[in-house]
């Protein structure tokens, strides 16, 4: 989840256009998986 962070905070700060977009949708999506992977740890 903290990588998710970084890479949102690279992707706002230094990138711009269809880079910008894919990089904030990979974060997205490692920041989804993150929650899912907690939620199972928490339940198992």
């Amino acid at each position: 989840m903290a990588l998710s962070a970084l890479v949102i905070t690279f992707a706002r700060s230094k990138t711009k256009g269809v880079v910008r977009i894919v990089l904030s949708l990979v974060a997205f999506v490692m920041l989804v998986l993150g929650f899912i992977y907690g939620v199972f740890t928490i339940i198992t």
